[in-house]
């Protein structure tokens, strides 16, 4: 199987399936094996099992499915879940304008010109 290697990113929820450490991606399913670079993050990964994570590293991807085959993570950031990051149903209220309905507000941006 010809591959190579690319330093990059993958994001997920980090899980131990079959004495195996993973990134599932939570688009697809696919499970990424994820291995530490270095023993000091064997730390973080116990409190970023089942969590939402970003891992950074180097990624063998097999070179013609583009199917990524592991990681070697050096560098592994916890994510904070999508019920705590910022909603839609937030952004109501915010006034950008000064209170001119949004039209209007560009029409005199434009014409400022």
């Amino acid at each position: 199987m010809a591959t190579y290697k690319e330093y990059g990113s993958l994001r997920g929820i980090l899980r131990i399936v079959d004495s195996q450490m993973v990134v599932v991606d939570r688009l697809t399913d696919e499970e990424t094996p994820c291995f530490l670079q270095r023993p000091e993050l064997e730390a973080v990964t116990h409190q970023a099992l089942d969590r939402r994570v970003e891992i950074t590293g180097e990624i063998l991807v097999d070179r013609e499915t583009r199917k990524r085959i592991r990681i070697l993570a050096d560098k592994i950031r916890i994510l904070r879940e999508r019920a705590d990051l910022p909603q839609i149903e937030d952004l109501f209220g915010i006034d950008i304008t000064g209170g001119i309905e949004p039209s209007e507000y560009i029409r005199r941006m434009r014409d400022e010109e």
